[in-house]
């Protein structure tokens, strides 16, 4: 008898296992097979159970794994899509909006560009018509060009402004016009009853005609060429402060400005060449040239010196 615990085979009927001795009677040997049996059914429940479990466990994985997967398809499709798209749209844009593609219809599209010339004028510049009444025609013109005016002229007897002087101007001192724009002088031919007149001379000549080696005289004035060269020390140690000081105005004057003096505004009118046009706070000394300004200053200087020491000062 083949013992079931230890395999041992026995030989006879015994009643214990020579082996290992367990008990081997009839009623213990079905309990055991019994026990055996339900024993194996259990664990093959066990291992069932458990095979289901892994095969369930496998089955959710693997369907979690396809699902991710169909989503990772369906999110890498989208973007590649929206890359397509998006590609698409920039070549339909680059093609289409150069003028080059076809539109929706299969027509060439055509564009018609329109030059429009924009044309501005320049801007001309202004200037101030500077007061040149009184002046000898010489010196008139050369203010006038200096200003970049053009210089028309007549010429009329007069028994009060001197021969070869300005009489009167157009348009008015101080009036704003565009460079080049044309003056018309008047000059003065002296008094009707002379033997000889003279006109103007050319203005290429720089020289007072009416006076001797380019000099200006004129009782009319303190210092008659004031406006056309530098003075010195010569032109004005005979003269006392009040000279002086008309002398220095005579340049404003010249350029038709008023005076807030009475005393300076009636000495003025009293010339015949004096046109006072322009209020003393309108007036600007820009009208002046180089050679009035530096004597506006330098008889200014005179002037202060005079009235500290009694007399012109030579270092000046």
């Amino acid at each position: 008898m083949r013992c079931p615990y230890c395999g041992n085979d026995n030989k006879g009927n015994v009643k214990f296992c020579a082996k290992c001795g367990a008990n081997l009677n009839h009623q213990n040997l079905e309990n055991l097979k019994s026990e055996n049996i339900n024993n194996y059914k259990d664990d093959y429940e066990k291992d069932k159970t458990k095979q289901e479990f892994y095969e369930d466990v496998v089955t959710k994985t693997q369907l979690k794994k396809a699902q991710h997967a169909t989503r990772t398809k369906v999110i890498l499709i989208t973007i590649f899509s929206i890359i397509i798209l998006c590609l698409l749209g920039v070549i339909a844009y680059l093609v289409l909006g150069s003028g080059i593609g076809l539109n929706i219809l299969g027509e060439k599209k055509t564009e018609t560009t329109v030059a429009v010339e924009t044309t501005e004028e320049p801007t001309e510049k202004t200037v101030t018509v500077p007061a040149v009444a009184g002046y000898d025609y010489n010196l008139a013109l050369q203010r006038l060009s200096n200003a970049n005016l053009k210089v028309t002229y007549t010429s009329e007897y007069s028994d009060n402004v001197y021969e070869n002087c300005v009489i009167s101007q157009t348009p008015d001192p101080g009036t704003e016009v565009k460079e080049g724009t044309e003056v018309k002088l008047v000059v003065s031919k002296g008094k009707e009853n002379k033997q000889t007149t003279s006109t103007p001379s050319d203005p290429s000549d720089n020289t007072d005609p009416s006076s001797e080696n380019g000099t200006v005289n004129s009782s009319d004035y303190i210092i008659a060429d004031s406006s056309s060269r530098y003075l010195k020390y010569n032109d004005v140690k005979n003269l006392d402060e009040d000279e002086i000081e008309l002398a220095r105005n005579e340049i404003y004057a010249r350029h038709g400005r008023k005076f807030n003096s009475d005393e300076l505004q009636r000495y003025f009118y009293s010339k015949p060449w004096y046109r006072g046009t322009i209020e003393p706070e309108d007036f600007n000394e820009s009208v002046f040239n180089k050679y009035e300004s530096a004597n506006v200053t330098y008889l200014l200087k005179q002037e202060e010196y005079i009235d500290d020491h009694g007399h012109a000062n030579p270092n000046l």
